[in-house]
């Protein structure tokens, strides 16, 4: 049987043999490091970055399938060349007769001037009145509801809610006036004749006191923006012609009293 010391020496051998074999080997790198290594041959590959797209290769289309998916030539306008190298220009296009509607280059896309509307002549309509007297405005009004009276030397006098009438007591015949006639208001609620300078026969109403001017056959109105009256709703009147005075009573204001010689 074997000793340890010889089993020692048997192992340490191989490692001893080892070791002087990558001695040897460092030392032929240090002295020719690129000789030293093998060389790798063949083409380098790049590979590409994961954010640029990879193009796919081309597949190859037949003859037929490439004039079949072909799409047909657009037409371009007037004398503009084709952009693809070595084919012939596209002959010009007919232009219309009117110039407006001639496209113009915008940028990369064509646009076109608004088209003009044309706008039908006017034609007048004869007006249905043309030769005719224009319609006449009248007013309706009853003037059978009576609120006073007042008696001249030929003339009775009504207030009615329909404007004034005058009946003429020798003829019977009546006439009735209106807002059309120079009244500011249809309604008459009192009456009296009054033969004072400026006056006449004198009717009340919520408009003021309308007075007929027997000598020109005229109306005209007292109210409180021409003259010192309180109120324009007056509801009753009274006149003194041999003293002078004018008593108007009001609806909400009290009475006025006016005397002809002091104004």
């Amino acid at each position: 049987m074997p000793s340890s010391s010889f089993r020692l020496i048997t192992t340490a051998i191989p490692l001893i043999l080892l070791a002087a074999l990558l001695f040897v080997i460092g030392l032929a790198i240090r002295d020719n490091p690129t000789s030293a290594l093998p060389r790798l041959t063949g083409t380098p590959v790049t590979v590409a970055r994961a954010t640029e797209p990879v193009t796919p290769p081309a597949t190859a289309t037949p003859p037929q399938a490439a004039a079949q998916l072909t799409p047909p030539a657009t037409p371009r306008p007037t004398g503009e060349p084709v952009d693809a190298a070595g084919a012939a220009e596209t002959p010009a296009l007919p232009q219309e007769d009117t110039p407006d509607a001639t496209p113009t280059r915008n940028g990369t896309s064509l646009a076109l001037p608004p088209a003009t509307t044309p706008t039908p002549a006017g034609t007048r309509i004869a007006s249905p009145f043309a030769g005719e007297r224009p319609p006449t405005v009248r007013i309706y009004s009853n003037g059978n509801f009576v609120h006073a009276v007042a008696v001249t030397r030929s003339t009775i006098w009504a207030a009615t809610g329909g404007g004034v009438v005058a009946w003429n007591k020798t003829s019977g015949g009546y006439v009735k006036f209106t807002t059309l006639d120079g009244l500011a208001t249809n309604r008459m609620v009192a009456a009296t004749v009054c033969p004072l300078p400026g006056l006449g026969v004198l009717f009340g109403s919520n408009r003021g006191i309308q007075i007929f001017d027997t000598q020109t056959g005229s109306w005209k109105s007292l109210n409180r923006a021409n003259s010192p009256m309180r109120s324009d709703e007056v509801t009753a009147l009274w006149c003194d012609p041999a003293a002078g005075r004018l008593l108007v009573a009001y609806q909400r204001a009290g009475l006025d009293l006016f005397e002809a010689r002091s104004g």
